[in-house]
């Protein structure tokens, strides 16, 4: 893998948000911190990431979260006009 991002996000549901005391009140938080790791990679290398990403991500909690995979059509690197894998 050339590049990462990483982005801290906020996230709610009723099945992941915990309840909490405070000053003698419980309250159930609106949003819950998560992280979203971004990763463009070749269609060959799919499989490898994806269980790499599993493994490392795994604790077996509820809020272990979600693998997204999606197809990316085009990319293009603003500053040198260079189109899709030369960009990354």
């Amino acid at each position: 893998i050339a590049g990462i991002t990483v982005s801290e996000h906020r996230y709610y549901s009723e099945n992941t948000s915990k309840k909490e005391i405070y000053s003698g009140e419980e309250n159930i938080p609106e949003f819950v911190p998560k992280i979203g790791d971004f990763v463009c990679i070749k269609d060959e290398q799919i499989e490898v990431v994806l269980e790499t990403i599993r493994t490392a991500a795994f604790s077996g909690k509820v809020e272990d979260g979600y693998i997204l995979v999606n197809e990316i059509q085009k990319v293009v690197r603003i500053r040198t006009g260079e189109l899709n894998y030369d960009a990354l």
